[in-house]
Parts: C-alpha cells; sequence; structure tokens
C-alpha cells in the first residue's frame, strides 16, 4: 500500500455514516476516489478500501460503496475480495454501478477483428469441408498472450470441467456445511 493511497482514502467523500469511493473506466491513474477525481480501477478502490480502514477514515460499524460508474473496466488478474474488504450486516460494503448493466468487468486479452485473418496452411484446409475453408479466419495469440499457453487438449477421459467461482482460494463446496 502505498502513500498516496493512504491520502487518497481520506479525501474521499463521506455522506452521512457512508464512506463512498467513485471509480470510472475513463479516470485517470493520478485519481483520489472522488467524484470528480475518480480512481480509474477496481483495484485501486479496493485498496483505498483498505488503507481508509487502516487509517481509521473508514470505522469500525461505517458501511462504505464503491460507486462503480459505466464503462469497461479490464482486469489482467483476479480481482480478489477477501474478509478484509468485507462489511458487517449493519455496515456494508457494496460495490455498486448506478446504471445497471452498464459497468462490465472483462478479464483476459481482448483480440481486435482486424487481428484475424484467412487461413492458408494447406494441411489444415485438407481438413476442412470445401464450403468452409473460405470462411475459417486464425489470429496468432504470440504477441497477446504473456508466457507460454498449455497445450490444447484434444481428447478427455469424461467431461472436462468449466470454470468455478472460488471463494477464498477454495470451491463453493469446501464452504458448505
Amino acid at each position: 500500500m502505498t502513500a498516496g493511497l493512504s491520502a487518497a482514502a481520506e479525501v474521499v467523500s463521506s455522506v452521512g455514516a457512508e464512506l463512498t469511493i467513485h471509480v470510472a473506466a475513463a479516470g485517470t491513474a493520478t485519481g483520489d476516489g472522488t467524484m470528480q477525481r475518480p480512481y480509474q480501477t477496481l483495484v485501486r478502490a479496493r485498496e483505498a478500501l483498505r488503507a481508509a480502514r487502516q487509517a481509521g477514515t473508514l470505522r469500525p460499524g461505517q458501511a462504505a460503496t464503491v460507486r462503480v460508474d459505466a464503462g469497461v473496466y479490464p482486469l489482467d488478474s483476479s480481482f480478489a475480495l477477501t474478509t478484509e474488504d468485507s462489511g458487517t450486516a449493519g455496515a456494508e460494503v457494496v460495490y455498486r454501478a448506478p446504471q445497471r448493466g452498464q459497468a462490465r468487468i472483462r478479464g483476459g486479452i481482448t483480440l481486435a477483428a482486424a487481428s484475424f485473418a484467412v487461413l492458408t496452411d494447406p494441411v489444415l484446409l485438407a481438413r476442412l469441408e470445401p464450403a468452409a475453408r473460405d470462411k475459417v479466419r486464425v489470429c496468432s495469440l504470440t504477441t497477446r498472450v504473456p508466457g507460454v499457453l498449455e497445450p490444447f487438449k484434444t481428447a478427455y477421459r469424461g467431461t472436462p470441467t468449466g470454470p468455478w467461482l472460488y471463494l477464498n482460494g477454495q470451491p463453493p463446496d469446501a464452504h458448505s456445511g
């Protein structure tokens, strides 16, 4: 946590008994979490909320709202909210978009339509139905994906599992019962 975040947490507006932190995709990296100078990322807002708790700006029993304005919020890693980020029954911590469906969190990479080209590899084209050959497009991920991609599995035993929601590093089953 940086000193800038600690100072910023003190500037964030506190209306009545509730602390409000503002986030806007069009914000700047130097935003302070106010309506006039919102944070640009959810990560910065989460860090400011944590800093406010540590500095005593967000007191025990005080609610907090992170207002997430319309826009696309790209993430290049998981956005984890832990017990450190939780509120209580009487003092909730809420991440809320004022316009339903207008704030979108986007993980992964975005592939521009222009980065796709017609498939020209004769070996791959030979495996396709003739009617489909001119409709297949390819995109090289070598310059867009950091690190090495795991080999694509062409066969599975059983059914491949879908993505899971994890809470504190555990699948949902670990939290029940």
